[in-house]
């Protein structure tokens, strides 16, 4: 891609309260469902099921192996997708990282954007954490290549 435009970037995080109340920053909004944490068990050993929701305000998020992320799609956006694990399978993962995401807000304005984000749902004892970077053109462009530094 030759043409570059400005991109916003920034990282944080998300902090749904588990089984009750979803978070939202940025137009992104994060819910989670958890069994119960063990008390005195450390979050690595945690094994309990869990599921974190992401969605977009007004607009949608898919899952993308692409490495760079420099040109959002126009179509094939969910309203919404979740990340799950279960008690017992064979793949079980306490933390999922990172997981790298396309969205599109039609929110305060269209703005479409990329973000990588890692689930760590039984970090805390009261929230489960989603850490996300992202990138967004703010002037509407599907375009989110960032220019070199010189």
């Amino acid at each position: 891609m030759e043409d570059f435009e400005e991109v916003e970037s920034g990282s944080g995080y998300l902090e749904p309260v588990p089984n009750g109340k979803s978070f939202e920053a940025g137009g992104i909004i994060a819910s989670c469902q958890r069994e119960e944490k063990v008390p005195g068990v450390h979050w690595k050993h945690q094994e309990g099921s869990w599921s974190i929701t992401l969605a977009a305000v007004g607009g949608g998020i898919q899952e993308t192996n692409d490495l760079y992320l420099n040109e959002a799609p126009e179509a094939g956006y969910k309203p919404k997708i979740t990340v799950s694990q279960t008690r017992g399978s064979s793949n079980y993962r306490v933390r999922i990282y990172p997981a790298r995401h396309y969205y599109y807000i039609a929110h305060n304005g269209q703005r479409y954007g990329s973000f990588s984000a890692s689930f760590d749902p039984y970090m805390e004892s009261d929230v489960c954490l989603v850490k996300i970077s992202f990138k967004y053109n703010p002037h509407g462009s599907r375009n989110l290549a960032v220019k070199p530094r010189d």
